[in-house]
């Protein structure tokens, strides 16, 4: 049932007869697969031959059906190639696709299973959400039942401030004006005081010298006295040997030497008696040279200070 019409019995067309050798011999298919395509006036024209024309009388149409189908098999020839390489890019492009598809299905159950690490995630930054969203409502209530205390505190210490400013100033003016009064009598106390000073620093120098020739004498002193004993001992030794000119030396050496020892103790003691005295006038330099100080500034004071408003 699938030969076409003019193939079948009944016809009036003989295959083996055929004059066009691709109709005989397995021409068949390719008879199909190009004539059942054909468009309608084709069809048309072998209809009209079917109904009273013999393909072999009719070689001028023939002819025409020859060019036809060498033209639609040189078509086909040059669009096969192209149907393939095309068919190459689509296996291609649905292997990529079903590869694409895959890694998107890993992908997706990865993230499945992550999933509820996210869902933790999320509800951990809710909670912190909650929280400062509580602590910040709780500072803004803090904030506004304390601004009126902080309003208050911040004028009392800017009035207190004021205050302050107002008394160091007024102080300021008052120093400023007395200035010049107090660095004239500071002036006139110290030079009131000068000559006391200087005496109260000689008088120390000098009890500081006589302190220290003191002490030099009586080491000397001290010294000088056991080398007389020194030499006492030897003369007594030099006596019972039966040697009476060196014990006599000796003696002598012994004496003049314990005589030095004495004067120098005796100068020694002068000194530390002149020291003394110099050590207890200190006190008294001292309170001279207050007295001159304090007696020139009020001079000063008096001579220069405003008289008194009754």
């Amino acid at each position: 049932w699938l030969k076409p019409f003019w193939l079948k019995s009944g016809f009036g067309f003989n295959v083996e007869r055929a004059w066009w050798p691709p109709m005989a011999a397995g021409g068949i298919a390719l008879v199909r697969a190009l004539f059942l395509p054909l468009p309608s006036g084709i069809i048309f024209t072998w209809a009209a031959v079917n109904d009273g024309l013999h393909p072999r009388e009719d070689t001028e149409l023939m002819n025409h059906h020859a060019v036809f189908l060498g033209g639609r098999h040189n078509a086909m020839a040059e669009i096969v190639p192209e149907v393939e390489a095309a068919s190459s890019k689509a296996e291609k492009a649905a292997k990529l696709a079903w590869a694409v598809s895959k890694d998107i299905g890993n992908r997706s159950e990865e993230s499945l299973k992550l999933a509820p690490l996210v869902e933790a995630e999320i509800a951990t930054v809710e909670a912190a959400a909650t929280a400062a969203k509580e602590q910040d409502e709780a500072a803004t209530a803090l904030l506004n039942k304390t601004r009126v205390a902080v309003e208050k505190a911040a004028l009392d210490a800017a009035h207190a401030y004021f205050l302050k400013v107002k008394q160091v100033g007024a102080r300021a003016r008052k120093e400023a004006a007395s200035t010049d009064l107090s660095r004239r009598a500071d002036k006139a106390a110290a030079d009131a005081a000068k000559p006391y000073n200087e005496a109260f620093v000689h008088a120390e120098k000098v009890m500081t010298e006589y302190t220290k020739h003191a002490r030099a004498l009586a080491a000397a002193g001290n010294s000088l006295e056991a080398e007389s004993s020194r030499d006492v001992a030897a003369a007594s030794n030099y006596q019972i040997g039966g040697q009476l000119p060196e014990a006599e030396y000796l003696m002598r050496a012994a004496h003049a030497l314990s005589d030095q020892a004495e004067g120098m103790r005796r100068q020694a003691g002068e000194m530390r008696a002149k020291a003394k005295r110099a050590r207890q006038a200190l006190p008294a330099y001292q309170r001279a040279e207050q007295q001159a100080a304090e007696g020139a500034a009020a001079v000063v004071r008096a001579a220069f200070s405003p008289p008194l408003l009754y």
